[in-house]
């Protein structure tokens, strides 16, 4: 009977030493979360940079598009070429707005995304109908039914309403 007191005893002061360690942070507590923020900031800034660097290829790629736009295309009377690169400029342009806004606000607008993935099947299905074959076409289609309906969902329910 008294082994049984002292065991309950013991167990009761287990746990309220349990719960005032729980109560205040200890050392070992706050060098971690200093550690998860000096993490944070760097793995912040590397992301940073690379957008940057993104930001600056597509920058030149959208350049190298409008020079073969003018120079090759409109020179030369290519329709299918001039459209091409109309439709590529955008989408390279339409890339820029979304790194640029991911930079600002560290947010990813889902409809821009699906707005560009859209515009990109059509552009590639536009150019290269006759090398798809029918299940490939079925595949697309679902594909575009399934970023339509994104871009409805994010439009209509989206949690950014203008």
């Amino acid at each position: 009977m008294v082994y049984a007191k002292k065991k309950r005893h013991v167990k009761r002061n287990l746990v309220s030493k349990k719960a005032s360690s729980d109560s205040k942070p200890g050392v070992l507590h706050s060098i971690r979360r200093m550690w998860e923020k000096q993490l944070d900031s760097f793995f912040g800034s590397v992301l940073t940079v690379l957008i940057a660097a993104v930001l600056v290829i597509v920058l030149v790629v959208i350049v190298k598009e409008l020079y073969q736009l003018f120079i090759l295309h409109l020179f030369a009377g290519s329709t299918v070429g001039v459209i091409d690169s109309v439709l590529t400029i955008f989408l390279e342009m339409k890339l820029f707005q979304v790194l640029l806004h991911y930079l600002r606000d560290h947010r990813i607008e889902v409809e821009v995304i699906a707005e560009v993935g859209i515009i990109a099947i059509v552009k590639e299905v536009m150019f290269n109908l006759t090398t798809f074959s029918a299940m490939h076409l079925f595949g697309i289609s679902a594909l575009l039914i399934a970023l339509g309906a994104l871009f409805f969902i994010e439009k209509r329910y989206g949690c950014d309403q203008h």
